[in-house]
């Protein structure tokens, strides 16, 4: 399927969308933007982007997560999950949005003390394959082009346009949804209200969740989120780093403070 490149796919200009930029591909992990051309790969019915492994025993399908380099089956579950619900004990529910109905382990198990398998090559972006294998749906008011993810992830309809921007079913990305929540909680506070933007959430009616498109697991990530996890990431091992220089200073103070009592000359290799 060829990926629509008309000017009404993914105009986020047009919505007022804050961020509207995915993830590129040098910041995603081990992505190939070449579009997928053979059925190796698949969006399963779970949501998850899997890569198909020679099949069991029994004849089932295999399938291996591109991101949790676990097997699942043909409806994109694992053998953890099917065991759970299959369980004559203490059955867990079954969610009601799948559609599994397998009750065989067979070629899923897996052994936790050896390292999970690696992907024979390199996983296309997630959104081609989804256009790939799935029609647009045109989202209004916005009037944009993009494909619903299977599954129920984070409990609400999520859709991929051409460019891989995770959008609610009202067309809006979780830049303009959480600046309509913003002006929802200015409001509560009593500030002056701002008039809505132009195919903002206040104007457009929405009241999904901006955290429902923070997707992670499917790679719709926006730029400004990894960014800051980058920084997260960054303070931290400097925290750490900073926790070290302290711990050596003090270390080397108490070392200086014995050699003085003692008598001795204090070296810094002792204090190590």
């Amino acid at each position: 399927m060829t990926l629509p490149t008309g000017p009404r796919v993914a105009s986020c200009a047009e919505a007022g969308d804050a961020v509207h930029t995915a993830v590129p591909s040098d910041e995603a992990p081990a992505a190939s933007t070449t579009p997928p051309s053979n059925d190796a790969w698949r969006v399963l019915q779970s949501g998850a982007l899997a890569y198909r492994m020679p099949p069991a025993d029994d004849g089932g399908e295999v399938w291996l997560d591109a991101q949790l380099r676990v097997k699942l089956c043909e409806h994109g579950h694992s053998a953890a999950q099917i065991a759970h619900w299959n369980c004559t004990t203490r059955p867990r529910p079954r969610p009601e949005w799948t559609a599994c109905d397998c009750t065989s382990m067979c070629g899923l198990c897996m052994n936790p003390r050896k390292p999970r398998p690696e992907l024979p090559e390199a996983a296309p972006e997630y959104h081609r394959v989804l256009w790939r294998d799935h029609e647009p749906a045109l989202l209004e008011p916005v009037d944009v082009l993009a494909v619903r993810v299977p599954g129920n992830p984070k409990g609400q309809e999520v859709y991929l346009d051409a460019e891989g921007t995770a959008r609610c079913p009202h067309g809006l990305t979780a830049g303009s949804i959480a600046l309509g929540e913003e002006r929802k909680r200015r409001h509560a506070r009593g500030a002056k209200p701002r008039p809505p933007r132009a195919g903002s959430a206040a104007d457009v009616g929405c009241c999904c969740s901006a955290k429902g498109l923070r997707l992670e697991r499917f790679g719709t990530t926006h730029r400004h989120w990894a960014s800051a996890v980058r920084q997260k990431e960054e303070r931290s091992r400097r925290i750490q780093q900073q926790r070290e220089e302290r711990r050596l200073q003090h270390q080397s103070t108490q070392c200086q403070a014995r050699d003085t009592s003692n008598g001795t000359t204090h070296r810094a290799a002792d204090c190590t």
